[in-house]
C-alpha cells in the first residue's frame, strides 16, 4: 500500500441526500483512498473497484442486473439504472472509513440481491432473509432523490427492512443494537440541547426527533407507527394528559399495507407526563397555521423544507420516513459531532461496546422499538405496555431480549458506578455479611454443589428457610447465594454473574410464552402479571449482583474490605 497520508473521512453523516453534489464528494474520496493504496487498478467510473486493507484484498462489484432492476425498480424508485448505479457507489464510497472493507463487501452484494427481486415478493423471498445488514439498506434507500412520488414506496420498502430485522433476530439472537453507553449519551444530549436557547425554527425543525425519542423509548412503536400519529392526539382528562398512537393491527403478516388507516390501524390511548404533553401542545400551537397533512398526521412539513429555505415540496403529503431519518442524521452531524464534539461512530461490532467519553454510536430509527421493549422488561413493566404486550402481534417477546437486558443492566450499573467515583452520588455496599465465611468449611450437596453456609454447616437450617423456590419450596439452593458449583467458590465469581443472566434468560422466555397463550385464549391476563414481576425480580436481582460486584472491586483495588 502507498505511504501517502490517507485522510480520515466520516462522510456519511454529512451527505443526507444522494445527489450529484453527494457523487462529486465521494469522487474525491475515492481518489483519497486510491492514492493512498485503498483501492487499485481501477476507476470510480468502473464497475468493478479492487481494494485492499493490507490484509487481505477485496471485490466491489457494482453489477446490479439491469434487466430485472428496469422490471422490478426503475419505476418504483423513480430513478433510472445509471442514476441508481451511481448512487450506488456513492453511498458505498461514504461508508468508508465507517465500516470494514468486509462489511462493505456484503453490503454491495445484498443490494444487487434485493434489486434483483420483485418488491412485492422481497417479504416472504429468500433474499429477505438474506439480508445481514437492514439498517444500512434503509439508509441507502432513504436517501436516494425523491422522484417521481416515490415516497410511498420508500416507506413500504422500510417496512420490508423492519421485516428482515425481526427475520434476522428470529433464532434467538440478541439484537445487534448500539452500546447501551451510546442511548444514554444520546438521552443526555437530547435534555441539554431541549433545555438550551434554541431559535424557533431549529426547535421546530428538531421537534419530531424530540418527540421520537421521548415517545419511542418508551413505548415499543415502529417507527411508521409514531410518523403517523394524528394531529388531534392529546386529550386532558381528570388524571392527566393522553396521548393517542395509531398501531399496526395486521397480524399474522410482514407486508406493510400503505395509507389505509382506517382498515390497517387502531387508534390506542397512552397517558403521557405533563411535561411531554406540554412539549406537543406547543408544537401544535406553533403549526397551526400551516396547511394539515394529507393524511392529517401531527407533524406539518413546512419548516422540514424551511430548513434550506424550500417550500413545501408539492408531492410531500406528510411528514414520511425518509425526512424523519434526514432529521436524526442532521442531529449526529449539526448537534451531537459539531456542537458537542462527539465521534460518531458507524460500525457495531465487539470492538466498539467500550466508547470513550468523547465517542458515540449511531443510533437507527428502529433501534428504540427494542429498545423501549427492554426498558420495559427491565423496569417490570406497567399496566398499559402489559395490555399492549398482550394485544399487539407485532411485538415479540422472546429469548434473544434477555442478552440485551443484561447488557442494558451493566451499562446502567457502570455509570452509576463512575458518578460514585466522580462523586456525583454515594453508595453504601447494602451485603454486609455479619460474619466471616470459612471457605475450608462447606458441605456436598446430592447434586455435587457446596453450600458455605456457615449455620448449614453447623446444623442449624435457619438460612435454607429464607431461600424459596418458584414453586414455594423451602430451601431451594439453587437460589441460595451460598450454593456453589464444584468449580465455583467466590460469590462475584463469573459463573455466579453467567447464573443470573441465565435466570433472566429462563424468565425472559417464561413471559414470551404466557403472553402467547394469552393471545390464543388459553391463558389468564393475570399471568402475564405474574411473568412480568418474576422478571423484574430476576433483572433487579442481577442489577444490586452488578453494583455489589463493582464496587467490592473497586474497594480491593483501593486496599479495603468491603
Amino acid at each position: 500500500m502507498s505511504n501517502a497520508v490517507l485522510q480520515t473521512f466520516n462522510s456519511i453523516l454529512s451527505v443526507k441526500i444522494i445527489d450529484r453534489e453527494s457523487e462529486k464528494k465521494a469522487r474525491a474520496i475515492f481518489r483519497s483512498y486510491l492514492n493512498a493504496g485503498v483501492f487499485y487498478n481501477c476507476i470510480f467510473d468502473d464497475n468493478i473497484w479492487n481494494a485492499t486493507d493490507d490484509y487481505s484484498k477485496r471485490t466491489l462489484r457494482f453489477m446490479p442486473d439491469k434487466f430485472l432492476y428496469k422490471r422490478f425498480y426503475e419505476n418504483y424508485l423513480g430513478i433510472s439504472y445509471d442514476d441508481f448505479l451511481r448512487a450506488f457507489k456513492t453511498y458505498t464510497v461514504l461508508l468508508l472509513g465507517d465500516l470494514v472493507l468486509n462489511t462493505i463487501q456484503t453490503f454491495v452484494y445484498e443490494v444487487e440481491r434485493i434489486v434483483a427481486t420483485d418488491p412485492a415478493d422481497l417479504p416472504d423471498s429468500d433474499t429477505l432473509f438474506g439480508i445481514t445488514m437492514p439498517q444500512w439498506h434503509s439508509e441507502f434507500f432513504s436517501m436516494l432523490p425523491a422522484l417521481g412520488g416515490i415516497e410511498e414506496n420508500i416507506q413500504s420498502f422500510m417496512g420490508i427492512m423492519d421485516s428482515a430485522s425481526a427475520v434476522k433476530y428470529s433464532d434467538g439472537q440478541a439484537r445487534e443494537l448500539a452500546s447501551f453507553e451510546s442511548y444514554f449519551k444520546f438521552n443526555d444530549i437530547v435534555e441539554e440541547y431541549w433545555g438550551s436557547e434554541i431559535s424557533k425554527d431549529e426547535r421546530l425543525f428538531y421537534y419530531p426527533l424530540y418527540l421520537w425519542w421521548k415517545v419511542t423509548a418508551i413505548l415499543p412503536l415502529r417507527p411508521r407507527e409514531f410518523l403517523v400519529t394524528p394531529r388531534n392526539c392529546l386529550r386532558q382528562a381528570d388524571d392527566g394528559y393522553y396521548l393517542s398512537i395509531r398501531r399496526d393491527r395486521l397480524k399474522g403478516t410482514n407486508r406493510f399495507v400503505t395509507y389505509k388507516l382506517e382498515t390497517d390501524y387502531t387508534i390506542n390511548e397512552y397517558k403521557i407526563p405533563d411535561k411531554l404533553a406540554k412539549e406537543i401542545q406547543d408544537y401544535l400551537k406553533f403549526t397551526e397555521g400551516f396547511d394539515a397533512t394529507d393524511i392529517d398526521t401531527l407533524f406539518v412539513t413546512d419548516y422540514h423544507y424551511h430548513k434550506w429555505k424550500q417550500k413545501k415540496h408539492s408531492n410531500s403529503r406528510f411528514f414520511t420516513y425518509i425526512n424523519m431519518n434526514t432529521v436524526l442524521r442532521y442531529f449526529f452531524e449539526e448537534i451531537i459531532s459539531q456542537r458537542y464534539g462527539y465521534k460518531v461512530i458507524m460500525e457495531r461490532n465487539e470492538q466498539t461496546t467500550h466508547l470513550k467519553d468523547d465517542e458515540i454510536q449511531y443510533i437507527y430509527l428502529g433501534d428504540t422499538r427494542h429498545l423501549a421493549m427492554i426498558n420495559i422488561l427491565a423496569e417490570g413493566g406497567t399496566p398499559v405496555i402489559a395490555m399492549a404486550l398482550a394485544g399487539h402481534s407485532d411485538i415479540d417477546i422472546s429469548m434473544h431480549y434477555a442478552a440485551n437486558l443484561t447488557k442494558l443492566i451493566e451499562c446502567r450499573v457502570y455509570r452509576q458506578y463512575r458518578k460514585t467515583l466522580t462523586g456525583d452520588t454515594n453508595y453504601q455496599l447494602s451485603w454486609k455479611p455479619k460474619y466471616t465465611l470459612d471457605a475450608s468449611n462447606y458441605v456436598f450437596l446430592s447434586d455435587k454443589s457446596r453450600c458455605y453456609s456457615q449455620r448449614f454447616y453447623s446444623g442449624d437450617f435457619t438460612d435454607c428457610e429464607k431461600v424459596i423456590g418458584d414453586n414455594g419450596e423451602i430451601g431451594a439452593c439453587e437460589k441460595c447465594q451460598f450454593n456453589r458449583r464444584a468449580e465455583t467458590r467466590g460469590f462475584f465469581s463469573n459463573d455466579s454473574n453467567e447464573y443470573y443472566k441465565k435466570i433472566i434468560e429462563q424468565d425472559c422466555k417464561k413471559l414470551s410464552d404466557v403472553i402467547a397463550l394469552v393471545r390464543k385464549e388459553k391463558g389468564e391476563p393475570e399471568d402475564i402479571w405474574q411473568a412480568m414481576m418474576r422478571l423484574n425480580s430476576s433483572t433487579m436481582t442481577y442489577e444490586q449482583f452488578c453494583r455489589e460486584r463493582m464496587m467490592t472491586d473497586h474497594g480491593k483495588k483501593k486496599g479495603r474490605k468491603p
